[in-house]
């Protein structure tokens, strides 16, 4: 398991249920392994276009958060 494998278990554990991230992101790998793992977890894991989709998509998951 790498470090990036274990903090992405440990960001399900906490229940953070949302990720966003850019393809250049340093942290691409645990993005990409979330993603496969979005069902068995229950967490949405989403590769954004640029800076302006991250911050619109987590303005949504928040508002969306506080419907619930």
């Amino acid at each position: 398991m790498t470090g990036n494998h274990a903090l992405a278990l440990r960001r399900a554990a906490l229940g953070h249920d949302v990720l966003l991230g850019l393809p250049h992101d340093a942290a691409s790998p645990l993005l990409h392994w979330l993603v496969t793992k979005e069902e068995e977890y229950g967490i949405v894991a989403k590769q954004t276009e640029d800076e302006i989709s991250a911050v619109l998509m987590a303005i949504g998951a928040s508002a969306a958060a506080r419907a619930r």
